[in-house]
């Protein structure tokens, strides 16, 4: 958010920059978006630094809004933000999505959060694509290696819940050279020969769960 901008001018800059609405229509159009994402118009003529940093992301989200897209990319969209906020925002975005039947593609490392806000989950290592399938699947019954690491990490409420720990060994490659056959090799605990020389096939292992590893395919 620009500093020197009020947040009625950011909220306008989009509509007026894409010649979307006149300069009347882009502030009645600031007001409207600035109360649905919870905030009240007698705080556009304020400044980003007067806000707490759950009400900026608030601002930065009507931003986006604004301009009525019909697709979202949200990265790492509440990862600077404290528990309860996001919570408050996470709520936000699926109230929003509802109400102008958006889609979005969110990247996030949280796979707390990932759960609580997507339909459907794509892991990706290395920029590649290792698993896709809905939450449920995804969550109750991950097939990739990197997928079961992952979920195991993920903390439990539960004092009494017993989850078996995988612990990856060895560091992350470098993407500009990553290494031959599956990207994943030289850290999965159960890679083999192939791995290391053949690239695996994205196949689709069940009905809409599709993973990219030697060990599913026939």
């Amino acid at each position: 958010l620009n500093p020197r901008m009020t947040v009625k001018k950011l909220l306008m800059e989009p509509l007026l920059t894409h010649k979307l609405a006149t300069k009347k229509e882009a502030e009645q159009k600031a007001a409207n978006m600035i109360e649905k994402v919870g905030l009240s118009k007698e705080q556009l003529d304020r400044y980003p630094h007067e806000f707490s940093g759950g009400q900026r992301q608030r601002i930065s989200i009507a931003r986006a809004l604004i301009v009525n897209p019909k697709l979202v990319i949200l990265d790492e969209a509440v990862s600077a933000l404290d528990v309860s906020i996001q919570s408050q925002i996470l709520n936000l975005l699926i109230k929003l999505q509802q109400e102008f039947h958006l889609t979005y593609i969110f990247i996030s490392h949280d796979l707390n959060v990932v759960k609580h806000l997507s339909d459907r989950v794509g892991v990706m290592y290395l920029g590649q694509m290792m698993e896709l399938a809905t939450t449920d699947k995804l969550y109750e019954n991950p097939l990739h290696p990197y997928t079961q690491a992952l979920l195991s990490a993920i903390p439990s409420i539960d004092p009494k819940e017993k989850k078996e720990r995988v612990i990856l060994q060895g560091d992350v490659p470098d993407p500009s050279d990553p290494p031959t056959g599956c990207p994943f090799q030289l850290r999965c605990p159960m890679a083999h020969e192939r791995c290391a020389e053949e690239k695996p096939r994205f196949i689709e292992k069940e009905e809409d769960h599709w993973v990219a590893c030697h060990l599913y395919e026939e």
